[in-house]
C-alpha cells in the first residue's frame, strides 16, 4: 500500500513539472510577442 501512495506522488510530482515547464514555454511565447 505504501509503495501505491509513493507511485502516485510520484506521478503527481511528473504531471506538475510537465505543467511547469509548458507555463514557462508560454510565458517565454508572450514575453516574445
Amino acid at each position: 500500500m505504501n509503495k501505491e501512495i509513493f507511485i502516485k506522488i510520484e506521478n503527481l510530482l511528473r504531471n506538475y513539472n510537465r505543467l511547469e515547464a509548458e507555463i514557462k514555454l508560454i510565458e517565454g511565447d508572450i514575453r516574445i510577442l
